[in-house]
């Protein structure tokens, strides 16, 4: 074997280990990645459930405030409470 195949042979076997760890970080990213979108995607839906959350408690709070002082409130109260569902 002469001394040119031999260096050739290095030089092929290190090629391939750099592209072997290029390729290991490459999947690596694309995995972060597909993480990254998956979790602004859940953010979204997260922020869409705060704001209704947010809604529903604000009509219970009205709700039960009919429901604690039923003599207070007037009739035209209690008419869209029903309206409402509550």
């Amino acid at each position: 074997m002469s001394l040119a195949l031999r260096l050739c042979i290095a030089v092929l076997f290190l090629g391939a280990g750099i592209a072997a760890l290029l390729l290991s970080d490459a999947l690596g990213s694309l995995a972060a990645r597909r993480d990254a979108i998956q979790n602004e995607a859940m953010g979204r839906l997260t922020a869409e459930l705060i704001t209704a959350e947010a809604a529903l408690a604000a009509q219970r709070g009205k709700t039960n405030g009919l429901l604690a002082n039923r003599a207070g409130h007037t009739e035209a109260c209690w008419a869209r409470a029903l309206a409402r569902g509550g």
